[in-house]
């Protein structure tokens, strides 16, 4: 079987209490955990680095090219890729 989802787990993953700030060593070790993650992010349709998260920490942020990575007030980042 193909996992897509965490929900795809054979068994759910249970957070410790006191929020995300503390991961579950199960995150580190399953191997179902680690075929997820290979799915979703390795070995899906398309995947490029562009920037880090902080490098465009603030609406109005961007990288400049050949990626211009803006960002909106949105959670969401766009990207261009100069092809020049």
């Amino acid at each position: 079987m193909t996992l897509s989802a965490p929900e795809d787990l054979s068994k759910p993953l249970q957070w410790p209490e006191g929020g995300v700030t503390r991961v579950p060593y199960r995150i580190y070790t399953d191997p179902e955990i680690y075929a997820l993650e290979q799915n979703c992010i390795y070995r899906g349709p398309i995947w490029n680095f562009l920037c880090l998260e902080l490098e465009i920490a603030n609406p109005g942020d961007f990288k400049p090219p050949p990626s211009a990575t803006p960002r909106s007030s949105s959670p969401a980042m766009r990207a261009a890729i100069s092809t020049r």
